[in-house]
């Protein structure tokens, strides 16, 4: 009976290692590709990298309504990454470094608050790798790129965990939503955990605790906006609540965006359903409504890229590793685990990322992205040639030492909304006030498509404003 025991042990030992092991190599490519100067492709990263330079070196972090860009992003992050950016010489190297611990870290608190739970350290270990093997394998443009959505997640995370502690432990949650209220000024679409934390505090009817911590996130939320506006003025409102057109059609892309995490929702579910009655696993499924709810409210804004599911995908860590956990009240725990490891590791071995894992992992990755980097010295050398203000592409144009006057996305949004002029560009190119030049695409770091089907294209509505302006 004890070598039966040892080698049901053994074999779930072994899933978790192989998921482990498959967490690693998810990480490869992205991490070898950091210090290279390729550009990872949409206008994210020199987008980004204007605006930390303009945090850093005092200039216009948030333009008046006469230029032709648009910061809608909350002020921290730019002023974050840009003094790590002068450290280190370069704010784009310091974005994508930043985004990979950010990364670590929340897998590390995904660990913790497993643990606080009342998950074992084996649950968390699951939750947390079965979340790094995700984004990795799937999302895994954004594993490493200068954006501050997983900086953001990262202290919300922590910030969670923190406020799990104090409510455990009766004690005041208001640093713990004064972390959450800091994080949401790096980036303002992580709502899952605070509007979790909230209806959980309801759920276990502790009202008076509630309206503190509503209260509390009202009083800094208000407070940091009027900081900002001490700080910027009203262009700050006025690029904040820039212009978005919201598209129905998109929710289609939206559930296709779910294909990766599919199947470990469906086996999960089921088991944290039956033990709903208790304070954690009800805790749990209101993180996963919360935050699927918020991945289909923001992808039908125009523009939105699939980081809206990172909150949710952080939930379906956590349920991951609970489910793993609520397992071991079966009698059969050892097989259950086990098949259910296995099940976790068969979208992640089918994964288009795992051609990427086989790259990262080749001898020929160097020879490949010093071709790239060649294309992207050419491009940039390029874009210095032409006199005046040019469009192209925002990491180019920060790497050639132009400034960015036009984002395109948020330009057609203003021009669409009737803001702007649908001819101010076209007029500028035809005065000669602005030159247009069409760069290498060889210079892009090759990502797959990250979902199964095939489908998903069919359904965006708006890919990419940069390329359609005249």
């Amino acid at each position: 009976m004890r070598e039966v025991l040892i080698s049901k042990r053994f074999l779930t030992s072994s899933a978790i290692f192989v998921l482990l092991l498959v967490a690693f190599l998810a990480m490869v490519y992205p991490v070898r590709c950091i210090p290279w100067n390729v550009m990872i492709s949409g206008p994210n990263e020199g987008w980004n990298a204007y605006f930390q330079q303009a945090a850093i070196k005092g200039g216009a972090l948030y333009p008046d309504r006469s230029q032709l860009i648009t910061n809608n992003y909350p002020p921290f992050s730019f002023y974050a990454v840009g003094l790590v950016g002068r450290v280190l010489g370069d704010s784009i190297l310091a974005g994508r470094w930043i985004a990979f611990f950010s990364l670590l870290f929340i897998a590390l608190f995904i660990f913790k608050i497993i643990r606080e739970l009342g998950g074992e350290r084996s649950s968390g270990i699951v939750g947390a790798s079965f979340f790094i093997a995700t984004m990795g394998l799937f999302f895994e443009r954004y594993v490493a790129m200068n954006d501050p959505q997983l900086l953001a997640q990262a202290i919300m995370s922590g910030a969670f965990f923190l406020f799990l502690k104090a409510v455990k432990q009766r004690k005041e949650c208001f640093f713990p939503i004064a972390m959450m209220v800091f994080a949401g000024f790096f980036k303002q679409n992580i709502i899952m955990f605070p509007v979790s934390a909230l209806l959980w505090l309801l759920v276990r009817k502790e009202q008076s605790n509630f309206w503190k911590c509503l209260a509390y996130s009202i009083v800094l939320i208000s407070g940091g906006f009027v900081l900002c506006y001490v700080c910027y003025g009203s262009a700050f409102f006025f690029n904040f609540l820039a212009p978005r057109r919201f598209f129905s059609a998109q929710e289609i892309a939206a559930l296709l965006d779910l294909q990766c995490v599919f199947l470990a929702a469906v086996i999960s579910f089921p088991i944290l359903w039956k033990y709903r009655c208790e304070s954690h696993v009800v805790l749990i499924l209101i993180l996963l409504a919360v935050g699927l709810g918020a991945h289909f409210l923001q992808r039908i804004g125009s523009g939105v890229d699939s980081n809206s599911q990172f909150c949710f995908n952080i939930a379906m860590a956590l349920a991951v590793g609970m489910t793993f956990h609520l397992l071991a009240l079966f009698s059969v725990k050892e097989f259950l685990q086990t098949l259910f490891v296995i099940l976790l590791l068969v979208p992640l071995l089918l994964a288009p990322g795992m051609r990427l894992v086989k790259e990262g992992l080749s001898s020929h990755f160097n020879d490949e992205v010093r071709w790239r980097e060649t294309c992207m010295l050419e491009n940039i050398k390029k874009v210095q040639a032409v006199p005046g203000d040019v469009l192209a592409e925002p990491y180019i144009l920060h790497y050639a030492g132009k400034p960015l006057i036009i984002d395109g996305f948020n330009l057609e949004e203003r021009i669409k909304a009737g803001t702007v002029s649908p001819t101010i560009l076209l007029n500028r190119i035809k005065q000669h006030q602005l030159t247009k030049v069409n760069t290498d695409s060889n210079a892009t770091w090759p990502y797959d498509d990250f979902n199964f089907l095939k489908l998903k294209s069919r359904f965006q509505q708006w890919p990419n404003a940069v390329d359609r302006v005249p």
